[in-house]
């Protein structure tokens, strides 16, 4: 009961329209055809702002305004038929040439046909026009308007008493009649169809500008296109000049690798020219304690010969006093005393030689000196990053002593001098091969450093190239990467 007094009592219904959306065209217009196929009846759209704003239409699309179709409520304006009469306006055409085909054959025929004076009228009003085809349809307008002016005019004209169907038009005026209707149609046509061609008009007339907009834009693009073109082979050539770079790198990684080579090469002989100079040295230490120790020898010698001659001295007077007589004890007595000169002789020359020797091998040991501190600085030279090492000569002697105070002692003296001068001999042989030794290593030496410094500096070269290539590559990545960011 409610439902039904409400419905009773109400008089008004809210009636509410759906909001559509409407894809817009590539270039922000909204198509005619879609808002109609959307919202059927729709003539425009409008839009609420500081008054009721109508979108632009050029007949097919409605352009955006001038600020964009921003975040807005568009209401669409309705009162239009969803479709255009086209095919009554193609009707009315045909219609039209029929009846101007039959107007002529009439007009052809007219001579035979007495007309009046409507037709004297109509004919005498016929003037031939040289003007525009605009002029022409208005004469022909007011013409036609004439001409139904007349024939209204003459229906007027005619008696009230004159029965209906003699009132009627004759067939050729009903003919001009409904031909001067047709007329006023088509030139009303004709008007809307040069409204429709200026409309046009002005259409290819923005077409020709957006033409002209996209020729430049065309000719803009053109440019960007070439000068991306010229962008494309400087990164081309770019491209070989890295390729080239980075054979290039690859040459100077091999040639350094190569000197790397080499210079472990040169390591390798300079470690074993020091190892064969360590041998040398422990040998020449070896015969320094070998001449140390016969030294200590000679001067137990001489010690002995110093004891036998003050027991020789001691023994004197005791011979005299006893009046030794005994040729056995004078002969061991006189051998005594031979063998006591060739002893001090003996001496005498072992001293000589042991002064002679020692001399010399102060000279060599000097020499030896001097030659080592020449190749310990070339080896610091060397091995200046490494921290080379030095090396030091250490000379020790040995004493050796004995007990030879016997005369078994001193007549054994003799073979051992033989000994120790062969021995002698054959040190002095060795220490000059050793000096030679020496000297083939010093020699070898400093050329392994000429060879060394050599490839040093052909690796810092390599070094320096390297990074310049280095240097450049960077150079030519940040100009491309510069050229990708463009």
């Amino acid at each position: 009961m409610g439902d039904n007094i409400d419905d009773r009592q109400r008089r008004v219904l809210r009636v509410y329209v759906e909001p559509v959306e409407v894809e817009l065209d590539e270039d922000g217009a909204l198509l005619f055809s879609a808002l109609q196929s959307a919202v059927p009846g729709a003539s425009g759209l409008y839009f609420n702002g500081e008054c009721k704003s109508s979108v632009k239409f050029d007949g097919k699309r409605l352009l955006p305004p001038a600020d964009g179709w921003k975040d807005r409520k568009y209401f669409a304006a309705l009162g239009c038929r969803s479709d255009f009469p086209f095919g009554s306006y193609a009707n009315a055409s045909k219609q039209f040439e029929r009846s101007v085909n039959a107007v002529q054959r009439l007009f052809g025929k007219c001579t035979a046909f007495d007309y009046g004076g409507f037709g004297q009228e109509f004919l005498a009003k016929k003037v031939v026009s040289l003007s525009s085809p605009a002029k022409e349809s208005e004469n022909r307008s007011e013409n036609m308007k004439q001409l139904m002016a007349s024939l209204t005019q003459k229906q007027s004209s005619t008696p009230a008493s004159t029965p209906p169907d003699d009132q009627r038009f004759t067939p050729l005026e009903q003919q001009f009649v409904d031909l001067a209707r047709i007329s006023t149609a088509k030139d009303t046509i004709i008007e809307q169809q040069r409204s429709d061609i200026k409309a046009a008009n002005e259409k290819f007339e923005l077409k020709a500008k957006e033409l002209k907009q996209a020729l430049d834009e065309l000719s803009k693009s053109e440019k960007r296109c070439n000068a991306q073109e010229e962008e494309l082979n400087v990164l081309r050539n770019l491209s070989k000049e890295q390729t080239y770079m980075c054979e290039k790198v690859n040459e100077l990684t091999k040639r350094l690798l190569d000197a790397d080579e080499i210079i472990a090469k040169q390591k390798a002989e300079i470690n074993d020219i020091l190892r064969r100079l360590t041998e040398s040295e422990t040998e020449r230490e070896a015969s320094a304690a070998k001449v140390a120790e016969l030294t200590v020898e000679v001067e137990a010698a001489k010690g002995t010969i110093e004891d036998l001659e003050s027991r020789i001295d001691k023994l004197k007077p005791l011979a005299e006093i006893r009046e030794i007589t005994d040729d056995e004890e004078v002969l061991s007595y006189v051998k005594m005393s031979e063998s006591l000169a060739s002893l001090r002789t003996k001496n005498e020359k072992l001293e000589g030689d042991m002064k002679e020797m020692e001399e010399k091998y102060s000279q060599l040991n000097q020499i030896y000196t001097e030659v080592v501190a020449e190749n310990t600085k070339a080896l610091i030279k060397r091995d200046a990053g490494d921290g080379g090492g030095d090396i030091t000569i250490e000379t020790r002697i040995t004493p050796a002593g004995g007990n030879t105070s016997s005369a078994d002692d001193i007549l054994n003296w003799q073979k051992e001098r033989e000994t120790l001068r062969s021995e002698l001999v054959a040190s002095e042989n060795k220490v000059a091969e050793l000096t030679r030794m020496v000297h083939s290593l010093t020699k070898e030496a400093t050329y392994s450093e000429h060879r060394a410094s050599e490839a040093i500096a052909t690796r810092n070269e390599l070094k320096r190239s390297l990074d310049h290539m280095e240097a450049k590559i960077q150079v030519i990545s940040d100009a491309r990467i510069l050229i990708l960011d463009a």
